[in-house]
């Protein structure tokens, strides 16, 4: 089979030629369904519904990344710029999926931050939630998750990130790092809350498409001085495919400047196909990412080898396996890959990790059409996603680890622990133990499974 069989010899990409003799580019096996057209039931609601009743509803209410993100006009989330990018890339599907069940609010709820003293000396000097102090965090939440969810707010940060686009060079965003080969990563997610947002708005697709070419082409103005590094490096395979939907469905005559861009980011990101002969010392996200890759350039290619590439994308999931893997369908990652013999369970995996596998197991399904895939969508979700939340009544999602970690019964501070490149607290449940990244980017595990349920296939006739 493909998973005993050597590793298949990497296909060219050629993508500057290719793409533009054959006009178009390699049809997936599947098509998704666009954002705004499932409509979850059943079980799978309730995991929505509890999302949006916890964290997700309610980081743009307290939290300082997501309420006064620069995205927004505010001062937070800098260095990188990703946590509103992150949370809005699963906000958005998150709003319509609940939109199309008729769930447009919901009553407050009691996460496991609830201090009983502290909730009611606020609620009592501020019933109206309105002139709320400068207090703690934890204190503010309280109070303000008694609001429930109302009113999401989807589109008071897209359009602010719209009519805020700079009007000379079509970047969108801070633009703070403007020599810096990193800066490309930052907006990365926007775009993909962007497309999604196009989707789910087919009256507004064409001005909001308009706005992410607009980006794509600064963008690639800048590339050609500018090269990438660090994130933006690694992670390039999701601009790709920020690329590839742009031409795919309204490239509104930037077909050739949109596949140049592509075979800027392949030639300037880093070679996963190298990268995954030997993944140990690499980031357990970028990994997660880098799943995809080998879809992501089929997609840009003629279609000749698609078999090839099915057996490549194949490959690294059962390499992966081979070394790390847990029983969830994840793999050991404690922010960086161990060394193969050292890859034991207790180091756990980062929820990051978790959520992008996930996307990049859907992607690769709707590419290659394996139902192998679809398979370890499922097994991760099912397993890992739901042990890294804190359920005090039976699964709410209030609080989170930043590593799970499948053999270990307790979740407390912990020094010495095994695994290595994270803090004491990184097995713990709360509000942003270790990093912060994973409280903003867990939003997209559930929504896009939801999302990725459901494809069409074209066939004669």
């Amino acid at each position: 089979s493909d998973l005993d069989s050597a590793s298949p010899t990497r296909p060219a990409m050629r993508l500057s030629a290719t793409l533009a003799l054959a006009g178009s580019a390699a049809p997936p096996a599947f098509h998704r369904l666009p954002t705004g057209a499932t409509t979850p039931r059943g079980w799978l609601l309730k995991q929505l519904v509890l999302q949006a009743e916890g964290l997700s509803g309610h980081l743009s209410q307290f939290w300082d990344d997501i309420q006064n993100s620069i995205w927004i006009g505010g001062k937070a989330d800098g260095d990188l710029h990703e946590r509103a990018p992150y949370w809005l890339n699963g906000f958005v599907p998150l709003a319509y999926l609940l939109k199309n069940a008729n769930i447009t609010e919901l009553d407050g709820m009691a996460g496991i931050y609830k201090q009983t003293a502290a909730c009611a000396a606020l609620e009592k000097a501020f019933p109206d939630c309105k002139d709320i102090p400068a207090v703690r965090p934890l204190d503010q939440a309280c109070l303000l998750y008694r609001r429930g969810w109302e009113s999401p707010p989807v589109d008071k940060y897209v359009s602010y990130i719209m009519a805020h686009q700079n009007n000379e060079t079509g970047w969108l965003g801070p633009d703070d790092q403007p020599t810096g080969g990193d800066q490309y990563w930052g907006p990365s997610n926007v775009l993909q809350s962007l497309w999604q947002y196009a989707e789910a708005e087919p009256t507004k697709t064409q001005e909001v498409v308009a706005v992410i070419i607009k980006h794509l082409l600064a963008m690639k103005k800048r590339m050609e001085t500018i090269k990438m590094t660090s994130w933006a490096a690694f992670r390039w395979i999701d601009l790709a495919f920020t690329a590839e939907w742009v031409l795919a469905n309204s490239p509104q005559g930037h077909e050739e400047e949109l596949k140049e861009l592509i075979t800027m980011l392949h030639d300037q990101g880093d070679d996963w196909d190298t990268i995954f002969q030997d993944p140990h010392g690499e980031h357990n996200v970028n990994v997660a990412q880098g799943l995809k890759s080998a879809a992501v350039e089929y997609l840009a290619s003629d279609g000749t080898n698609a078999s090839a590439y099915t057996a490549l994308s194949r490959q690294r999931m059962a390499e992966l396996d081979a070394q790390y893997g847990l029983a969830t369908g994840m793999y050991v990652g404690d922010e960086l890959m161990p060394d193969g013999p050292l890859s034991s369970p207790s180091r756990g995996i980062e929820l990051c990790g978790v959520v992008e596998s996930m996307y990049s197991y859907n992607i690769m399904l709707s590419t290659h059409g394996d139902p192998a895939f679809g398979d370890r969508v499922e097994r991760i979700a099912y397993n890992a996603l739901p042990a890294t939340w804190a359920s005090p009544r039976g699964g709410d999602m209030w609080a989170h680890q930043y590593l799970q970690a499948v053999n270990e019964v307790v979740a407390v501070q912990s020094n010495p622990h095994l695994w290595t490149h994270d803090n004491d607290m990184s097995e713990t449940y709360g509000l942003a133990p270790n990093f912060g990244c994973c409280t903003a980017n867990f939003n997209q595990g559930w929504p896009k499974l939801a999302n990725g349920l459901f494809y069409t296939v074209e066939r004669e006739g």
